[in-house]
C-alpha cells in the first residue's frame, strides 16, 4: 500500500520531495481508514475481504502510475535528492538525535510487543469501539449511557483498527502512532523548508519534534492527540503551499487531509473553519469549480460521525448540550452553563502554571518540554514581532501561519474547566510545537556566524532530548518499563501481557488478576468466552475483557445474546455506585448462582466461570499455574489449613485464601467441599446449602456455636480457622 501510494504520488506536481513523503502519509491514512469505513458502513468488514481490496486498489494505483513513469525512474531521482541534501543530514547533531531516535524506536516495538494498551480513554472507549467493529464486523454505535464517547468520531481509532483486525490481535496497536510521528518530524521538515530554513536546520528541528515529551509518551498510547494534531499540521501545510504556488494538487491532498481530520474530533470542527479562510478567498476568485470539489471531498471523509449521530441520536454532534444540563465531559466536570467569563479569574495562574510547571509533563496529557519553552516558545516571540515587516501576500500568509501559535496555547490557558484538571489540557494544542520549532530553526540560522551560541543551542537542544527519554523512562500513563517482561522471557514464561498492568498505576494493578487469568484460560481458543461486566463508571474499562488476541466478547455489548455469558467480572474501583449495561446481573445472583464458581478475587474485584469451562483438563492446568505463580502465599496457607480439617466438612471462605483452597479442589487434592464467595455473601452460602457445620476464616460465624481448629502465624500473619455448628 505505501509503495502503491509513493508511486502515485510520484506522478503529481510536487516541488519538494518533502512535501511529496508527506502526501503518501495523508494517503495511506486515507485509503486505510474510508475502506474500513466503507466495508464497517454495509457489514462487510472481515479481514481477507478488506486485505483483497486494498490490494486490489493498490495494484490499481501502481497500473495507473507505470503509464505515467517508471517507479525504477522515481525512486532514483529521490535517491539522488536525498544524497544531495547527505552532507546535512549527517551534521553531528541530526546524527546525534537519529541515534537517540534509533534508541527509542527499538524501545517502542519492543513495548508494543510485551506491553498490553495501558492509558486511561484508550481503555475506556479508544479501542473498544474498534474491537467491536472487528467481532461484529460493521460500524456499531456502542452504549452511550456507558459513555456518550461512543458517539465521537472515529476516524482516527480506524488507523488502530488495520493492525489489531489483520493480526487479531491487541498486540501491535501501540505502535500506529510510532508512525504518525514519523509523519510529523516529515510535515515540520517540509513546514521548515517552506519557510526557508536550509536542510540541515529543518532537519534538526524536525527530529526535536519528535523528541517532544507529550510526542514520546503519545505514541505508545491510543490517545489520538498526536494523530489529530499531526492531521491539523498536514491540512495547514497543504493549504499554505496550495495559497502560495496555486497549484492544485495541493489543494486537494489539504482536502483529503481536512475531511480525515474533521473525522477523528469534534474540536477539528474550529481548526477546519480557520484553514477556510486560507482557501476560500483563492477558490472564490480564481477556482470556482474546484471550490465544489475541494467541500466534496472533506464532506466525503469527514462527515460520516456527524450523520451517523444525527439520524440515530438526533444530534449530529452529540452530546453538545451536555455540559449546558450540567453532566461531565470525561476528566472534565461541569457545573451548569459554560461561561469563559468565570475562568478568566484564573488566566493569570494558568498561564504561569503553563510556563513553569509545563503541565502534563511526563504523562500522554501534556508536556511541551524544555526545548519548546527554553528556546523554541522565545524563538517564536522574536520571529513573530519580525513578521510583521514582510506583509506582502506571501508574508501575510506566513504570518497567519506564526499566529497559529497564539491560537493554540489560547485553547489552552481560556479552556473552562478548574485548575485540578488544566493538566489535561494542554495535549489538544500539541502543534504549536512544531511552529516553536521552526521558529528556532530560523533562530539558529540567524546565528550562523555566531558558532559558539549556535552550537551551545543545538547541545541544549539535545539534552533536552535526552532528558525526555529519561523522563519517558519513569511515565505513569502510560507505563514503558520492560524490566519485569525481560525477566519473563529470560525465565522461559510466556504470560500473559495483561499481568504488566501491575505495573501501571490507578485502576491498573488490582484489574491485572482477573484480566490476566481471562487471556490466559482463552487465549489460545478460537472462541472464547462471553464476559459480563459490572462495574463503577470511573473503572468501566473492558479492553482487556476481549483478551490478547481478540478470542473475547463482551456480553453487555451483544445486541441480541443466545444465551447468559460464560464468565462475570464485578469491579468497584473507585465507587460503590456499580454501572449495569444491558441486563442488570447483580453480584449476589452470581455468588449464589451454583453454576458458576469464583476464581479470583481482591478486595476490589471478584471474577466467576461456568463450571462446565473446567471439564477441560487443560485449562484446569493453566489456572493451577496461575495460582502458583501468582498467589504462592495463600497456597501455603490453604496446604497447613487443610491438614487440620475433617474430611466432608464444608468451607466457606470469602477472602483471598480461596485461590489456595480452589488450587486444592481442582488438583483434587481436598477432601472438603468449599464455597468461596465475596464478601458479604457466606451468611447466604450457608442459609441456601442449609449448612449445619461447616469452617469459616479468621472469625467465628454467629448464631453458631464455634471453636478454634487452627490458630498460627505465619509470615507476620495470624492464621485462624474456626469450625462452626448447630
Amino acid at each position: 500500500m505505501g509503495i502503491a501510494q509513493y508511486y502515485f504520488a510520484g506522478t503529481l506536481k510536487f516541488e519538494h520531495l518533502s512535501g511529496r513523503l508527506v502526501c503518501v502519509g495523508v494517503l495511506v491514512s486515507a485509503q486505510i481508514i474510508v475502506t474500513e469505513l466503507i466495508l464497517g458502513i454495509f457489514g462487510f468488514l472481515y479481514a481477507p475481504l478488506l486485505i483483497l481490496v486494498n490490494s486490489l486498489l493498490s495494484l490499481g494505483l501502481i497500473v495507473y502510475s507505470a503509464k505515467q513513469k517508471s517507479l525504477r525512474d522515481l525512486f532514483i531521482e529521490d535517491i539522488k535528492i536525498i544524497q544531495e541534501r547527505k552532507k546535512a543530514i549527517w551534521a553531528w547533531e541530526n546524527v546525534a538525535l537519529m541515534v537517540l531516535g534509533l534508541f527509542v524506536t527499538v524501545w517502542f516495538f519492543f513495548a508494543a510487543y510485551f506491553l498490553p494498551p495501558r492509558g486511561v480513554d484508550d481503555l475506556g472507549y479508544h479501542l473498544p469501539v474498534i474491537y467491536e467493529y472487528i467481532l461484529q464486523h460493521k460500524i456499531v454505535l456502542l452504549p452511550i449511557e456507558l459513555r456518550f464517547h461512543f458517539a465521537f468520531p472515529f476516524n482516527a481509532e480506524l488507523l488502530f483498527l488495520w493492525p489489531a483486525m489483520i493480526l487479531h490481535s491487541q498486540q501491535w496497536v501501540d505502535i500506529v502512532q510510532f508512525f504518525m510521528a514519523v509523519l510529523g518530524v516529515g510535515v515540520v521538515y517540509s513546514f521548515a523548508r517552506m519557510m526557508d530554513l536550509k536542510s540541515r536546520e529543518a532537519f534538526f528541528v524536525a527530529l526535536l519534534f519528535f523528541f517532544t515529551p507529550i510526542v514520546l509518551n503519545q505514541i505508545g498510547s491510543n490517545y489520538i492527540d498526536l494523530t489529530y494534531n499531526v492531521f491539523f499540521l498536514t491540512s495547514l501545510y497543504f493549504v499554505l503551499r496550495s495559497c502560495l504556488t496555486k497549484n492544485l494538487t495541493y489543494l486537494y491532498i489539504a482536502a483529503i487531509s481536512t475531511g480525515l481530520l474533521l473525522g477523528m474530533k469534534y474540536g477539528a470542527i474550529p481548526l477546519v473553519i480557520i484553514l477556510q479562510f486560507f482557501v476560500f478567498p483563492m477558490l472564490a476568485r480564481q477556482y470556482r469549480k474546484q471550490l465544489v470539489w475541494y467541500v466534496m471531498i472533506i464532506v466525503a471523509l469527514g462527515s460520516f460521525w456527524y450523520v451517523r449521530n444525527w439520524i440515530v441520536l438526533g444530534d449530529p454532534l452529540y452530546p453538545t448540550f451536555l455540559d449546558t444540563l450540567g453532566g461531565s465531559a470525561g476528566n472534565f466536570s461541569a457545573h451548569g452553563p459554560i461561561s469563559i467569563g468565570k475562568n478568566m479569574h484564573s488566566f493569570f495562574t494558568k498561564v504561569k502554571v503553563l510556563y513553569s510547571h509545563d503541565v502534563g509533563l511526563g504523562s500522554f496529557a501534556g508536556g511541551f518540554g524544555m526545548v519548546f519553552w527554553g528556546m523554541a516558545f522565545p524563538g517564536w516571540v522574536y520571529i513573530w514581532v519580525n513578521s510583521f515587516k514582510n506583509f506582502t501576500q506571501e508574508g501575510f500568509l506566513r504570518w497567519i501561519f506564526w499566529t497559529q501559535m497564539i491560537f493554540g496555547l489560547a485553547v489552552v490557558v481560556l479552556a473552562p474547566v478548574p485548575m485540578e484538571e488544566f493538566k489535561y489540557i494542554s495535549r489538544y494544542s500539541l502543534f504549536v510545537v512544531a511552529i516553536g520549532l521552526i521558529a528556532l530553526g530560523k533562530v539558529l540560522e540567524l546565528l550562523q556566524f555566531h558558532k559558539i551560541f549556535l552550537k551551545t543551542i543545538k547541545i541544549l537542544c539535545i539534552y533536552g532530548a535526552a532528558l525526555s527519554v529519561i523522563l519517558l523512562s519513569d511515565s505513569a500513563w502510560p507505563v514503558y518499563r520492560l524490566n519485569t517482561a525481560i525477566l519473563d522471557r529470560r525465565d522461559g514464561e510466556n504470560p500473559s501481557e495483561f499481568r504488566y498492568y501491575r505495573d501501571g498505576v490507578w485502576f491498573l494493578p488490582p484489574m491485572s488478576y482477573s484480566a490476566e487469568l481471562l487471556d490466559l484460560l482463552t487465549r489460545g481458543d478460537a472462541k472464547g468466552l462471553s464476559c459480563y461486566m459490572a462495574s463503577d463508571y470511573a473503572a468501566f474499562w473492558t479492553t482487556h475483557i476481549y483478551g490478547s488476541k481478540l478470542q473475547n466478547r463482551v456480553w453487555n455489548f451483544e445486541k441480541n445474546p443466545s444465551r447468559d455469558p460464560d464468565a462475570y467480572i464485578y469491579q468497584t474501583l473507585e465507587s460503590d455506585q456499580v454501572v449495569y449495561i444491558g441486563r442488570k446481573i447483580t453480584l449476589g445472583e452470581i455468588a449464589l448462582n451454583p453454576a458458576y464458581q469464583l476464581i479470583a478475587a481482591t478486595p476490589y474485584s471478584s471474577f466467576f466461570i461456568r463450571n462446565e469451562f473446567f471439564e477441560n483438563k487443560d485449562k484446569i492446568a493453566l489456572l493451577l499455574k496461575y495460582y502458583e505463580e501468582t498467589f504462592p502465599f495463600n497456597i501455603e496457607v490453604a496446604a497447613k489449613v487443610k491438614e487440620h480439617l475433617e474430611p466432608d466438612i464444608p468451607f466457606v471462605l470469602d477472602n483471598s485464601v480461596g485461590h489456595g483452597f480452589q488450587y486444592f479442589k481442582f488438583k483434587g487434592d481436598l477432601q472438603n467441599k468449599v464455597y468461596w464467595v465475596p464478601p458479604d455473601y457466606v451468611g447466604s452460602v450457608i442459609e441456601r446449602e442449609k449448612l449445619r457445620v461447616f469452617y469459616t476464616f479468621g472469625y467465628s460465624f454467629p448464631g453458631f456455636s464455634s471453636h478454634k481448629i487452627y490458630d498460627a502465624m505465619l509470615d507476620g500473619q495470624v492464621i485462624v480457622i474456626y469450625k462452626n455448628q448447630k
